[in-house]
């Protein structure tokens, strides 16, 4: 490495580096992690654990394992279940290790992408089902939409026709006892 032995410009920059001595395994108590990396990775598991207990929706957990219907007519014969997975440390396989050893550590490791990969494929499949539920749920409101705008014309009047539709009837009222008046004063008038 640069200790300036073949020149002048021979500079090295390093920036956490840890050096060791001995065997890679170390004893139970020592961790090969930086300081306070272990305290970080269980705080996260702790976390993970309590963000999975306060995930509710309507008293259901998806992240608890629980499963939650969806029902899209009256008598229930179109439904849509979506079932929960085991979102804590342990349902997705992350173990509480000791980073004591470069084994320990690759574990936690690949624990931690097999979680991310599984979180994701859930939110995938989540992602879906919503928006089956959200196409159902315009479809539903579009239907009502239009059955409303039928009642309407078929139970609210157009208040212009109908207030010339009673005109023309009291127009015609009007005329008929004219009529008739007129009709009886020349009957009247010959007798």
């Amino acid at each position: 490495i640069n200790d300036d032995d073949a020149g002048p410009a021979g500079n090295a920059t390093f920036r956490n580096v840890i050096l060791r001595e001995g065997p890679v395994q170390a004893s139970p108590d020592v961790t090969l992690a930086p300081p306070g990396v272990q305290e970080e990775f269980d705080n996260l598991l702790d976390q993970l654990d309590l963000l999975t207990l306060d995930a509710n929706y309507r008293g259901i957990n998806l992240l608890r394992d629980e499963k939650l219907e969806t029902i899209f007519n009256e008598n229930a014969t179109s439904r849509l279940v979506t079932d929960g997975i085991d979102g804590t440390a342990e349902g997705l396989g992350i173990a509480r290790l000791t980073l004591n050893s470069v084994d320990n550590i690759n574990l936690a490791i690949d624990a931690l992408k097999d979680a991310r990969e599984t979180l994701r494929d859930y939110t995938t499949t989540l992602a879906a089902q919503i928006s089956i539920i959200q196409t159902r749920e315009d479809f539903a409101q579009e239907t009502i939409n239009v059955l409303k705008a039928a009642s309407d014309d078929l139970v609210v009047t157009d208040q212009n026709q109908a207030g010339a539709e009673f005109l023309a009837l009291r127009t015609r009222q009007q005329i008929g006892v004219s009529a008739l008046a007129f009709h009886q004063s020349s009957i009247t008038d010959l007798i």
